[in-house]
């Protein structure tokens, strides 16, 4: 027992860290932040929404109600939900252990595998990722349903047999990788319990199946699943066997891991051919050694089959393989190293085996000390894909990530870097121009963004999203009747797009058809309002929301919605604009003034801020100052004195 509390310490401390870490922007927004119905805690309508849908691409309605019930007990303290995390893991490598002794007798290959399945760095993925509930979840319910087995084959029985059904069924509901459980069951019957049931999976086996055809239908839907026209099956054949190698390499020496690996299609032929005889060479290697240690055996086919449904035969998502995925897999090379190890120990001589052991220990040090420091990694988005990159990983999705992160920020400079990065990788990405376009838009450079935006409409006419924002730009450089044009294609492409039907409405009111304008907005502020019910964090929403407040005179209300931008996004020059906008209209220039200072500081190009500026010390009767205001939005932009012509008299 001693040691079973030990190895829970041990676990604990490795990744207790996580508990400063913070929500990240790569899939935590859809399984946390961003999900309303996880927001909203544990209730029946989120437990049936749960069972029925196939958002983030699967069916796993325990993840979901694992997170709504973090999101009831602590709300959105992203430490917590992370110690969940830690605590599943924990609990899944002290089972392990018990399970594994109880199994063979030998205590301390059981603690050595139990060992690397709690400290290897490979795990860290699984442990550290808020969203990645489901590995450790999954796990601890395929262990507790091998422990389940482990009950029922030393005493068959309809009810244990039952626990084991039951176990399964729940890992399939945490996420659908269980799958390959029957399979490993019929491993364990081979080595380490010395009988042969197959029927008695059978059962099993159906509910596998039917799990699986799920999990494909789901994937599909979210449009997650490749095409055999984007990689071909001789591509994820290549791709596979490269994996399998890769794994290993990483398990071994798990150094400069990173959340994302691109898939690669231009692989040498070479290096696939390599890898496909490496696996092979093991396989045959491993059935060799059947007789002389069963263990190495059990060990291997446990690592290639529980890999299986992660391997990219059928290839879900853009990356060649993912560290999360050798949660399970990695405790079959582990039973390798321990069993096939020690058998090879009993050959040394003795001289040799105390150095041996001092190798293991230290290896294992090694691993945590990697485990340690990849968690620190995890700390929040800049500094995970920060780390990425500096370990050789750059990619689009890398630079995506960091562009998104620093915007949230409100560091809108360094988001533009990022995204700029991301184009010059993916030079025909609608995807990540639409992102740098919106970011220079938020920066206060609708030119720039304009003319982004009409490349990425050019990659992508059929994208109403990308309109919008195109059309947002437009009327921001002054172009009404280009924005008009934009948002009306972005409404035939999603009659449900509220962005689109918003902006039309505002476009309206600009040029004089107010009323027009208004029944436009006034349509779609049932679903502004929601989204920012939704999501209070959400910062585009409150501008959204802001803007419709604004067109309607609502000028308290608008006042309200920028300041919510402003103090989630402090560098959103629009939003300081707005906000001075809306206080000044509801007469409170001295608060306004800041407001259009700041504007002014983030965006010297632009002489409107200076113009606000003016008229809101015209009102304060501070004469000498509106008129220096004035002179500068004129130097900057001299269509102002045009637009402008009353000006004239306070210049003089």
């Amino acid at each position: 027992m001693w040691i079973a509390v030990a190895l829970a310490i041990v676990t604990a401390a490795v990744f207790f860290q996580v508990r400063t870490h913070q929500f990240i922007l790569y899939d935590d927004p859809e399984y946390v932040t961003n999900n309303r119905e996880v927001r909203a805690g544990l209730n029946w309508h989120g437990l049936l929404w749960s069972f029925r849908t196939f958002t983030a691409g699967n069916w796993h309605p325990l993840t979901w109600i694992s997170h709504m019930v973090d999101v009831q007990l602590f709300g959105l303290n992203s430490g917590a939900h992370h110690l969940v995390n830690v605590g599943l893991h924990v609990a899944a490598t002290v089972l392990l252990f018990l399970f594994l002794y109880r199994a063979t007798g030998a205590q301390w290959k059981s603690l050595f595998v139990a060992g690397v399945f709690a400290i290897h760095p490979l795990h860290v993925e699984s442990v550290a990722w808020v969203a990645e509930r489901k590995d450790v979840l999954s796990g601890l319910l395929l262990i507790l349903g091998i422990g389940a087995y482990l009950a029922y084959a030393a005493r068959p029985s309809l009810l244990r047999y039952i626990g084991v059904l039951l176990a399964f069924v729940a890992a399939l509901m945490a996420k659908p990788t269980a799958v390959t459980f029957p399979a490993l069951l019929l491993l364990l019957d081979v080595w380490p319990l010395g009988r042969w049931r197959l029927a008695e999976k059978l059962p099993l086996f159906l509910m596998s199946g039917i799990a699986a055809s799920l999990t494909f239908v789901a994937q599909r839907s979210s449009g997650a699943v490749a095409s055999v026209q984007v990689v071909s099956p001789a591509e994820r054949l290549a791709n596979a066997a490269v994996s399998y190698v890769v794994y290993i390499a990483q398990f071994i020496w798990p150094a400069r891991l990173a959340p994302f690996y691109p898939y690669l299609f231009d692989r040498p032929l070479w290096e696939s051919a390599a890898a496909t005889l490496i696996v092979i060479g093991l396989t045959i290697a491993a059935i060799v050694c059947f007789k002389w240690q069963p263990a190495v055996t059990v060990g291997w086919f446990w690592y290639v089959i529980s890999l299986v449904p992660m391997i990219g035969l059928i290839q879900a998502g853009a990356q060649a393989h993912a560290d999360r995925y050798m949660y399970i897999p990695s405790i079959g090379l582990a039973i390798m190293l321990a069993w096939g190890g020690g058998q090879l120990g009993r050959h040394l001589p003795s001289a040799c085996r105390k150095p041996v052991l001092a190798m293991v220990v230290l290896i294992a040090g090694i691993w945590g000390v990697l485990t340690w420091q990849d968690t620190t990694a995890w700390h929040d988005t800049v500094s995970l894909f920060s780390h990425a990159i500096a370990a050789g990983h750059d990619s689009v999705t890398a630079r995506h990530q960091l562009g998104l992160a620093f915007k949230e920020k409100g560091q809108l400079d360094q988001a533009i870097d990022e995204f700029e990065h991301a184009v010059r990788l993916a030079p025909s990405s609608a995807q990540e121009r639409h992102a740098l376009g919106k970011t220079l838009l938020a920066a206060g450079k609708a030119n720039l963004a304009a003319a982004e935006l009409s490349r990425a409409v050019q990659i992508e006419p059929g994208q109403a999203s990308i309109h919008t924002d195109l059309a947002t730009a437009l009327l921001q450089s002054g172009n009404v009747s280009e924005a008009l044009r934009e948002y009306t294609l972005a409404i035939d492409r999603d009659p449900s797009n509220a962005d689109a039907r918003a902006g039309y409405g505002g476009a309206l009111i600009a040029i004089g058809r107010t009323g027009e304008g208004i029944r436009e907005l006034t349509k779609v502020l049932p679903t502004l309002a929601d989204r920012v019910a939704a999501n209070p964090d959400n910062a585009d929403a409150h501008y959204d929301l802001g803007t419709y407040y604004a067109y309607t005179n609502q000028t308290d209300k608008a006042t309200q919605e920028f300041y919510e931008v402003t103090r989630l996004r402090p560098t959103d020059v629009d939003a300081h604009f707005n906000l001075g906008v809306s206080l000044a209209a509801g007469g409170r220039y001295e608060e306004a003034l800041p407001e259009f200072r700041e504007a002014a500081e983030l965006n010297p190009g632009s002489g409107r801020p200076h113009l606000f500026l003016g008229k809101c010390l015209l009102a304060l009767k501070r004469y000498q100052e509106a008129r220096q205001e004035f002179r500068t939005a004129i130097a900057i932009d001299p269509a102002i004195a045009r637009a402008e012509p009353g000006l004239e008299h306070y210049l003089q």
